[in-house]
């Protein structure tokens, strides 16, 4: 029933943030203490999704505890250090130099993902290539000022152990295997390298860049200037109504074509191609743009609507809302630290809400306003 899953999701999420909320990571006796209590409602009330609660704040508590477990030793701060590994992601410029994430090979005290910046770089790197280096790391922290953003906070979501920088590099090339490793990493890393290469220093280079594979390197500090004068930085963050575009384009273009492989007597309906089209499109541009909480939301909100036509079940918008926040909190417990997680699940839930239960139509105009100034009015507490 769409309540109860409604209702499931908002439990699960008041539960992650019930652990993300407190100063230190609370131990056994208090997570089993939360579980108990919330297994006590649940009876009391006769509320099975009450359950949930426990559920987020074990899996946030679990996954928290991993991840701080593994940061950098302090003993090894400010020291140099040889490490090796392979490059975890696409190196981009910054500065005079380039900045990577690499997935180190197993060393003590030296976590599985560390950030680091190559200044004055002498070649370029390439996503998945091994590297032996010399570097200097130290734990994750910057400034965490009310409305500014919190540097350690992310690096404890996206699990970087250790930031630091490289004194010497070493590259040991790039194999298949490497490659059959992180073949949607490699995919965009040469996107990215291609368009740069066909584009050169043209003012589009990084709007492209940014579209395609959601790598913003390319843009000058005056286009992002340009681009906050008029509103429109959020349009290179590629979100859902990206996704939603292309996937759409696709489920279109699969239909027209399965309604022509018909008349030649093809088996199969034009809406199940769609569907299908549709939700591989999603799933594929989502995983290009770097698989983000927004793109995640999106692809699963797809995916879910997609199977539910395909097995010829009704599906609720609120209901497709909900199995997406669980989806993406089962996957990351951690997200709600992410401010696009607040921004993507909040924007569709004010359009729900602003737009359910109306049956008289509305022009075109009147309704887009009616949307943006719902997302705008609805959105303040999120942005404040």
């Amino acid at each position: 029933r769409g309540g109860t899953v409604i209702s499931v999701a908002v439990a699960w999420l008041l539960g992650a943030c019930a652990l993300l909320l407190q100063p230190t990571l609370p131990g056994v006796g208090a997570l089993a203490l939360v579980c108990l209590a919330t297994a006590a409602l649940a009876a009391v009330f006769r509320r099975g999704a009450v359950l949930a609660f426990a559920v987020g704040y074990a899996l946030t508590w679990q996954q928290g505890g991993e991840r701080v477990a593994v940061r950098l030793d302090p003993q090894l701060e400010g020291q140099s250090l040889s490490i090796a590994g392979s490059i975890a992601s696409v190196p981009q410029a910054v500065a005079d130099g380039v900045r990577f994430r690499l997935a180190t090979n197993a060393q003590a005290g030296i976590p599985p993902l560390v950030e680091l910046t190559w200044y004055e770089p002498d070649r370029r790197l390439r996503a998945a290539e091994r590297l032996n280096l010399e570097v200097r790391l130290r734990r994750p922290r910057g400034f965490a000022n009310p409305g500014g953003a919190d540097y350690e906070a992310r690096m404890l979501r996206e699990n970087v152990g250790a930031t630091g920088y490289v004194r010497s590099l070493e590259s040991a090339g790039r194999s298949w295997r490497d490659v059959a490793r992180w073949p949607v990493l490699v995919t965009r890393d040469e996107i990215h390298a291609a368009t740069r290469r066909a584009l050169g220093d043209r003012p589009a280079t990084g709007i492209v860049a940014g579209l395609s594979v959601g790598l913003q390197d390319a843009l000058s500090t005056a286009q992002w200037r340009e681009l906050a004068r008029s509103g429109t930085s959020h349009l290179m963050a590629i979100s859902g109504t990206h996704i939603g575009m292309l996937a759409a384009m696709a489920a279109w273009l699969a239909a027209g074509v399965q309604r022509l492989r018909q008349r030649r007597g093809a088996l199969g309906t034009a809406r199940d191609a769609a569907v299908v089209a549709g939700s591989v499109t999603a799933i594929a541009y989502s995983s290009l743009a770097g698989w983000s909480v927004p793109t995640q939301r999106t692809a699963i909100m797809i995916g879910i609507v997609a199977l539910a036509l395909r097995l010829r079940r009704r599906v609720g918008p609120g209901d497709a809302l909900a199995l997406g926040a669980v989806a993406v909190l089962a996957i990351e417990p951690l997200a709600p630290l992410a401010v696009g997680f607040w921004l993507s699940f909040g924007a569709v839930g004010v359009i729900l809400l602003a737009t359910s239960g109306s049956l008289a139509r509305t022009g075109l105009l009147r309704g887009y306003a009616q949307v943006q100034i719902a997302v705008t009015a609805g959105l303040v507490p999120v942005l404040v």
